[in-house]
């Protein structure tokens, strides 16, 4: 959405499902940090539904987040969801938690979904993106090394606690 008056970069993107001309569903996904979203196409059990993943880090808190939604017969019915909190305020006496079991078994099953998804619309970090495999998904990278390290995903978030203990 963009005020033409304005000359600035669009303020929000807005997704919308529709059925013909009927708005079934929709959506919106900010630039700015608090606004950042994603959503993405894929089959589940068989089932044509919509994922939309929120993986938020605010001054080393994270909250990542998903949900698996179906529009089948015009209403929405949610599937499946699945959370994960953590920090990575290492060495400080606000950290509070970090698990590397729960951690990689979320990253684990959201990205098994994502493997097989294709990506709708993102602005995480700040910028759009649209079309292209869910595969290519990095925006929750909780180190900026997750995705360097080869190995299972235990492995990659020992190594990003690692690196962000360092």
């Amino acid at each position: 959405m963009l005020d033409p008056e304005a000359g600035a970069p669009p303020a929000w993107y807005e997704l919308r499902v529709t059925d013909g001309g009927e708005a079934l569903w929709s959506a919106t996904a900010g630039l700015s940090h608090a606004g950042w979203r994603s959503f993405f196409a894929c089959t589940v059990d068989g089932a044509d539904c919509l994922l939309t993943y929120d993986p938020a880090m605010y001054q080393g808190g994270a909250g990542y987040a998903y949900e698996f939604f179906s529009l089948e017969g015009g209403g929405l019915t949610l599937l499946r969801q699945g959370s994960v909190q953590f920090d990575v305020n290492f060495g400080s006496p606000s950290h509070d938690s970090f698990d590397a079991d729960t951690i990689a078994a979320f990253l684990e099953e959201v990205h098994g979904y994502l493997d097989t998804a294709t990506l709708l619309l993102s602005t995480e970090g700040g910028v759009y993106a649209s079309g292209g495999s869910g595969a290519d998904f990095r925006g929750d990278d909780l180190s900026g090394t997750l995705y360097d390290t080869p190995g299972t995903w235990y492995q990659r978030v020992r190594a990003a606690e690692a690196a962000l203990t360092d």
